[in-house]
């Protein structure tokens, strides 16, 4: 069994100790110690991080009672100097404190259970069994940071069976003996094998980010200490942003950005319209262009960046133009890396294989593709190629033309 330093005083970050057992496993070094201050995560904490010898360690882990440390290096000597991640130990001590005490207030408030907890690097969540609303959660909060400023003591204790009876636990210990009970100053109870400020007042502060449904309750997300000082310094950068390009004052800008919003959307539907407006336009334009041989109209062109057309509105093109009766479109967009065929056909040109037809051009550019006998579309091959490919099409067309008849 691992000597625990941390559990003697969690305040002990800098330490020497002989090295009991070496195993590699993956290339890697995992190193059994006399004694440690690396806590080994568990019960939602995260390992602590820190360096061996001037090594970093990797991870850290618990295996039958034995704490075993990660390096990418075996370290020269038996005797090895450790050194934990100070401030990463204590911005995860805030963060789990903080999630006993939110948990501690939603129970106490409004009998809400936390049925799950996730604490990392970038991330608090709790898991409640009771869906909240905004209201309900500004009391949790508003609460939760009171008893932060009243700068309660953290408990911590090894009770007997009698004596856990008799506290009011918010729940129960996932161990059967040796449990440790972490207590915020009369008010919560909770087994834990974490580690924890020894006062609330060190948490510093306590803000809902946001909060979702979750199975039959809600998740919360949550930042605690520092991770709140760094989410408010990035929302008041914002907020100055915004102040400083619409020219308004902090309690205005919610109102402006949504009639922005609003104004913004309008513009895009009117955009929509017009543009609408301008391809059917086109889309007349290009049958009145288009190559007439017999009853046929052939519609052949290859559209660039110069054409202002994006491949999807070439696609609604296609579409619009072959409605009409006797209409072919073989038509390709390209820039300087690829080219994209739409190939499209009247549904009275039951003769024509637009999907058979793809597949011939995409045989001389390259690329993949596909679809039906009225509708296919290919691409990603060479560019060069493209018209080499349409104009082999269209002979083929015109070919096809003369054995059916005009």
């Amino acid at each position: 069994m691992t000597n625990r330093l941390y559990y003697q005083d969690q305040n002990i970050t800098d330490f020497k100790t002989e090295i009991i057992a070496t195993k590699k496993i993956d290339c890697k070094y995992h190193l059994l110690l006399n004694e440690t201050a690396f806590y080994p995560g568990g019960g939602g904490q995260p390992a602590d991080k820190g360096s061996l010898n001037d090594l970093e360690v990797l991870g850290v882990y618990e295996k039958e009672n034995k704490i075993y440390h990660i390096l990418e290096k075996k370290p020269t000597t038996s005797r090895v100097h450790g050194l934990v991640d100070v401030e990463f130990r204590q911005e995860i001590m805030q963060q789990h404190l903080g999630q006993h005490l939110l948990s501690a207030v939603a129970h106490h408030e409004f009998q809400a259970n936390t049925i799950g907890f996730h604490l990392s690097e970038d991330s608090l969540t709790i898991d409640l069994d009771q869906k909240l609303n905004n209201k309900q959660l500004k009391i949790i909060e508003t609460k939760a940071n009171k008893i932060i400023w009243q700068n309660r003591a953290v408990k911590i204790y090894y009770p007997d069976s009698k004596e856990i009876a008799k506290l009011p636990i918010r729940k129960e210990p996932s161990v059967d003996n040796n449990i440790r009970i972490v207590e915020i100053d009369n008010y919560d109870y909770s087994p834990c094998g974490g580690l924890h400020p020894n006062t609330t007042g060190k948490i510093g502060l306590i803000k809902i980010i946001s909060f979702s449904n979750y199975k039959q309750g809600i998740r919360i997300d949550f930042v605690c200490g520092k991770r709140a000082l760094t989410d408010y310094r990035q929302t008041n950068n914002i907020i100055n942003q915004l102040k400083d390009q619409l020219s308004l004052p902090k309690e205005k800008i919610t109102k402006k950005i949504l009639k922005l919003i609003d104004y913004n959307k309008s513009l895009e539907k009117n955009c929509t319209d017009l543009k609408s407006a301008l391809r059917k336009y086109q889309s007349q334009e290009y049958i009145n262009q288009a190559e007439k041989i017999g009853q046929y109209l052939i519609i052949k062109k290859t559209f660039t960046a110069k054409d202002n057309f994006e491949p999807d509105e070439i696609n609604y093109l296609g579409k619009e133009i072959t409605n009409k009766d006797n209409i072919i479109f073989i038509c390709a967009w390209k820039n300087d890396n690829m080219v994209r065929f739409f190939f499209y056909r009247s549904d009275n040109l039951k003769k024509f294989d637009m999907n058979h037809l793809c597949q011939q051009a995409l045989k001389i550019t390259g690329g993949g593709g596909g679809g039906s006998a009225i509708a296919a579309q290919g691409g990603g091959g060479n560019p060069a190629q493209t018209e080499k490919a349409l104009s082999h099409i269209k002979e083929t067309i015109l070919n096809h033309i003369e054995k059916v008849g005009f």
